[in-house]
């Protein structure tokens, strides 16, 4: 290889290790699952920042197996102290579940301001808060109940679902399944109690777990986190329980059959669509089949996705569902009654020959008994 030849490929690998850096910084990876103890006395810089911010704010370190996040007595005003996640190298993708312990140490309500503490989730872009899960210390007002309480938010204001407590320790969460968000504390029974759910648009995030306060006259506290989850997916069991709770078909083109694992207690079943809006509710016992299309006149939902949850006591487990046509169950009564049965009604005004000839099968298989509706094809 000649000098010149030499050079050029030097230019080649500088050039190469340029675009590869820059990708690296422009598209940082997404986040595998992680388990945090904060037993090993350091914190990783490569997957989190350390922040502090305010007058007599301490930054957050890990400390007898805690993460400890503490401010000095005798400073006026607030702050915060925030462990980030490294959104340089990591973002959160798809759906996730976060949750994290707590211990408040010294957490007052103050005389004015509030003291806050737990979980926020914000849009990898730019910041923007995506949902937040925290305990808030604060006086009554016109927008908060007052006292110390969890709350929990897609979107902050004087609407923010609260939830008195005396808890000086617990655990908090968040989850993402498709573009419902939701937000829980676990109570003293050791179960998780939703506080609110709301629809979350955003794909790619990253988080805080930040303890601060703000107007207060003394922002002197300690608040002590434990435990930090970042898993995906979504699962409250095992997955040897979760593995039990089946969907067919699915895609479906008519009944969509669920098949639930067994439980004492019976299961409550919920279809969301995209937007987060219930579309669908059902309760049956615990290790049972149900049908979703097939329980009367008027049980219809459009073509698309849907998320469908499924809770007996302490248990939750989603299933995304793909609806191809549209579901609407018709049937008849006495001796002319049939099966029901779930049949193609085309959203558009050109009635393509497929769905036709769906609607002639389904016409076809039950005879003259089939009740046509005023808005079946012709």
């Amino acid at each position: 290889m000649d000098g010149r030849q030499h050079r050029f490929c030097l230019l080649l690998l500088a050039l190469a290790t340029a675009t590869l850096a820059k990708r690296a910084d422009s598209d940082p990876v997404c986040l595998p699952s992680q388990f945090e103890s904060f037993d090993d006395g350091t914190i990783s810089t490569d997957r989190y920042t350390l922040y502090a911010s305010g007058a007599c704010q301490q930054s957050p370190l890990e400390v007898g197996g805690k993460l400890v996040m503490a401010a000095s007595y005798g400073c006026a005003g607030g702050g915060s102290q925030d462990l980030l996640l490294n959104k340089t190298n990591y973002r959160i993708c798809g759906d996730y579940d976060i949750r994290v312990d707590f211990e408040l140490t010294s957490f007052d309500v103050p005389a004015t301001g509030y003291r806050v503490a737990g979980l926020e989730v914000d849009r990898w872009t730019d910041g923007v808060v995506v949902s937040v899960m925290s305990l808030l210390a604060t006086q009554p007002s016109s927008c908060r109940i007052g006292g110390l309480a969890y709350e929990g938010y897609t979107q902050n204001g004087c609407s923010v679902p609260e939830a008195p407590t005396i808890d000086a320790s617990g655990s908090l969460r968040i989850t993402r399944v498709g573009s419902l968000g939701q937000m829980y504390y676990r109570s003293a029974s050791g179960e998780w109690v939703e506080i609110h759910e709301g629809t979350v648009t955003t794909d790619d995030v990253t988080l805080a777990v930040l303890a601060g306060s703000n107007g207060v006259p003394d922002v002197g506290q300690e608040v002590h986190f434990d435990n930090l989850i970042i898993s995906q997916p979504v699962l409250d069991v095992g997955p040897e329980v979760a593995s039990t709770f089946r969907v067919a078909p699915n895609p479906a083109i008519g009944n969509i059959r669920f098949v639930l694992p067994p439980s004492r207690a019976s299961w409550d079943l919920q279809a969301f669509d995209v937007s987060g809006r219930q579309v669908w509710h059902r309760t049956a016992p615990g290790s049972t089949t149900v049908l979703w299309g097939s329980e009367g006149l008027g049980d219809r939902s459009a073509a698309g996705v849907y998320l469908v949850r499924a809770r007996s006591g302490g248990t939750t487990l989603y299933r995304r569902v793909g609806a191809t046509l549209e579901l609407i169950a018709v049937g008849g009564s006495g001796r002319d009654q049939v099966p029901w049965r779930t049949w193609l009604r085309p959203s558009s005004s050109s009635r393509s020959k497929s769905a036709r000839r769906v609607l002639l099968r389904a016409r076809s298989w039950s005879g003259s008994r089939m009740k046509r509706r005023p808005d079946s094809v012709a």
